[in-house]
């Protein structure tokens, strides 16, 4: 672990995580903590909790269009969260609608509709 100065904060703690392979140690994963009060193993679980979340996020942002969208308040947390639902209800009632072998997942959802729209263009 290091703790000290690091960029803009003036007080973190860097937590350094290798995971084994065999005999053979995997690169280093680097997880930073401005909670200078946390142990290295407790830097991790708190990792490893939140690493659903984050991806969640990347899906939602990446593959359903929120990039844009800003959670700052409570009320806009609460947008967000019911237009997520909306979105994937609408994608599931798209997926049960089509009865196609090439619509089995929100994702292959996700792709026909955006092939849709790319035709409905042309």
């Amino acid at each position: 672990m290091y703790e000290g100065s690091l960029g803009t904060f003036q007080n973190a703690v860097i937590a350094i995580s290798y995971e084994v392979d065999g005999d053979k140690l995997k690169p280093p994963i680097y997880l930073l903590s401005t909670d200078i009060e946390l142990d290295a193993p407790s830097i991790i679980e708190n990792y490893l909790k939140r690493w659903h979340i984050e991806t969640n996020y990347k899906y939602l942002k990446s593959n359903l269009g929120f990039d844009q969208y800003r959670v700052r308040s409570i009320i806009s947390i609460e947008r967000y969260f019911a237009l997520v639902f909306l979105t994937i209800c609408f994608l599931e009632l798209y997926r049960m609608s089509e009865h196609s072998p090439k619509v089995q997942t929100v994702g292959d959802a996700i792709r026909q509709i955006n092939n849709l729209s790319t035709k409905a263009i042309v």
